[in-house]
């Protein structure tokens, strides 16, 4: 799922009073993120209790991240960034139910690209 990057910063706009909002999100990727190479080795080890706490932690910390949107300020990109964590949220359970290590990585990868977006979102409200 791709979004481009003029909506992150069309969203950015209606949050620019709130830098360190951008920074918390960012925060919660790279913790996401982490969390999502656990899920991985867990997959890789046949660890499936680890698999489904790490696997739990992620879907929580994109709840949260559908819980914060802002739909009056944040509009159309706030309906978009519902859709992508909801996914997220469902590939995740996926990985529970089905493991595999290329789910993980296809996961991983489509977090580090919003990562990399919301960093450069931060980047142009700090211009």
């Amino acid at each position: 799922m791709k979004i481009s990057k003029s909506y992150y910063q069309s969203y950015a706009v209606a949050q620019q009073n709130n830098k360190s909002e951008i920074d918390k999100i960012i925060m919660l990727f790279e913790g996401a993120i982490k969390l999502m190479a656990q899920a991985r080795v867990a997959v890789e080890q046949n660890e499936i209790e680890l698999r489904f706490n790490v696997s739990d932690k992620v879907s929580q910390i994109f709840q949260g991240l559908i819980n914060i949107l802002d739909f009056d300020k944040g509009g159309e990109i706030s309906e978009i960034l519902r859709q992508f964590y909801s996914y997220i949220i469902m590939k995740v359970l996926q990985i529970n139910h089905e493991p595999n290590v290329e789910s993980c990585d296809q996961v991983i990868e489509q977090m580090t690209e919003m990562l990399d977006a919301w960093k450069d979102v931060k980047g142009q409200v700090e211009k």
